[in-house]
């Protein structure tokens, strides 16, 4: 799965962190090539959505509402979300290091 929606400043991210979003009923499986509501729980929906790379029928159950299809190809977001894995493992220790 490809997962996006959290703001790039932290303090914009952590106000809409605590803003839920209530379920909705989920009609339609999680099927490759569909944009789904990323949840943690009954209710608690935020900003974070992902693209479905493979079938996620497991995640149905847990609530994640399925609300687009992706247009674009599969193997751009397989791709993009494998880079920014990379870029995250890059540069994460960076951005939490004091800077002088």
């Amino acid at each position: 799965m490809a997962q996006f929606g959290i703001a790039g400043k932290p303090e914009v991210a952590a106000a809409w962190q605590a803003k839920t979003i209530e379920d909705d009923e989920v009609v339609q499986s999680n099927e490759r090539g569909y944009v789904s509501f990323a949840t943690s729980g009954k209710d608690s929906r935020t900003t974070q959505m992902f693209i479905n790379l493979v079938n996620n029928a497991n995640l149905d159950d847990m609530g994640c509402v399925r609300v687009s299809h992706y247009l674009l190809s599969i193997s751009v977001a397989a791709a993009f979300s494998r880079w920014f894995s990379v870029f995250l493992l890059h540069t994460v220790g960076s951005l939490h290091s004091p800077r002088s």
